[in-house]
């Protein structure tokens, strides 16, 4: 009789762990955030256009490749990370007035980052949110590591409580900001040697820091409300390299 409770324990055991099991590989299985553009139309909302053909997760969202490289975002969503890879130009729309959002996850800074060879155009609104409250990373990201960013409509927003700013790097690659920035109270700086900050729109924040050999370019029909600060490196041991300059250009009329 011992005996058979002892089997029969096991084999319920044995059970409810295969169903563990089940259910983990069919949560890893659902994860879905890399573009492949399959769908029959070009919105986010397509889960044919991921891989998997599922729906996205909360994380970095990756667009890789050469197909429908022209989509929208169609419902607001919540991000960590929006990066391009690989060597196509893409543009980002949006539709049903939806926006996106950018949090930190698990220690992984917010940040939009372009590590395509072509231009990533951004026609949709997007806020960083929050970042996490670590004392040596409280800002978010704007990288075109190896391709420009144009930000053309859309407004961009810095609200966070934990976001203080954003940090900007690609050495010799240029984002421009042909939209509504708006981040009261925080800061942009070009952390990047020869990084260039061009500006169409109407921008502001409380210090724009254009260091480490970087540029602004304050292109005619923009506006720009924010302190500008020239030169040094942003050093955060407190030793600034004061022989970086910084440039600041007034395009002609």
């Amino acid at each position: 009789m011992k005996k058979n409770n002892i089997l029969t324990k096991n084999i319920s055991t044995l059970l409810r762990f295969g169903a563990l099991v089940t259910a983990a590989t069919a949560t890893t299985g659902i994860a879905a955030n890399v573009w492949d553009g399959g769908g029959g139309t070009d919105i986010w909302g397509d889960i044919q256009n991921w891989d998997n053909d599922a729906a996205p997760s909360y994380g970095t969202l990756t667009f890789s490749g050469s197909t429908q490289t022209t989509n929208a975002v169609d419902a607001n969503t919540s991000m960590s990370i929006l990066l391009w890879t690989g060597g196509s130009a893409w543009t980002l729309n949006n539709a049903n007035s939806a926006g996106i959002s950018l949090y930190d996850n698990g220690g992984a800074q917010a940040k939009v980052e372009n590590q395509s060879a072509g231009l990533v155009t951004i026609n949709a609104p997007i806020t960083f949110a929050a970042n996490n409250g670590s004392p040596t990373n409280p800002f978010g990201e704007i990288n075109a590591v190896t391709g420009d960013i144009t930000f053309g409509t859309g407004t961009l927003t810095v609200n966070g409580s934990s976001v203080n700013g954003i940090r900007m790097f690609g050495a010799g690659r240029t984002t421009t900001f042909n939209n509504t920035v708006s981040a009261t109270g925080k800061y942009f700086s070009t952390s990047a040697v020869g990084t260039t900050i061009a500006i169409g729109g109407s921008f502001t924040a409380s210090d724009l820091y254009i260091m480490n050999t970087g540029v602004l370019n304050l292109n005619s029909g923009s506006t720009l409300n924010a302190n500008v600060r020239l030169g040094g490196d942003f050093a955060t041991t407190g030793t600034q390299d004061l022989t970086k300059s910084g440039t600041f250009n007034l395009t002609p009329a």
